[in-house]
């Protein structure tokens, strides 16, 4: 895939994430760079920053996902973490689930299927994931 199609994807991705924004309780939707998206959500009294990176040839490959500083979307320490989350790995960073990159390196026996390596379906699973997060007010 050359890098226009993969840009465009993910620009009609992000369209997409910016319409269930509200009702899946992000906040501050905000483009990094190229491929790249962030968003903060309000989770157990806490706000998270997640990093959405998509691959070269998005959405063919999974996607990066990270939680960081709210301040510094570059600090990804494990502090900035949510902890105690079936299927998110603080110590490690990671998240474990098909469609982010970084669960994808640990099971090399996952299947990549597009469709669950874009970022509107990641948002969602993230919140699924986190068990909800706190209402937008």
């Amino acid at each position: 895939m050359d890098a226009k199609t993969a840009a465009e994807f993910f620009d009609r991705d992000l369209a997409w994430l910016r319409e269930i924004a509200k009702n899946l309780g992000l906040q501050n939707i905000e483009v990094l760079g190229e491929r790249t998206v962030t968003f903060l959500v309000r989770w157990r009294g806490r706000i998270l920053r997640v990093v959405m990176r998509g691959a070269e040839d998005y959405p063919l490959s999974p996607t990066s996902v990270r939680f960081c500083a709210e301040g510094d979307a570059a600090d990804d320490g494990p502090e900035h973490w949510p902890t105690g989350v079936s299927g998110i790995n603080q110590s490690e960073r990671f998240v474990c689930s098909p469609g982010f990159a970084e669960g994808h390196q640990r099971h090399s026996d996952w299947p990549v299927v597009p469709d669950k390596n874009r970022i509107h379906g990641l948002a969602q699973r993230l919140v699924f994931m986190l068990g909800g997060v706190d209402a937008v007010g």
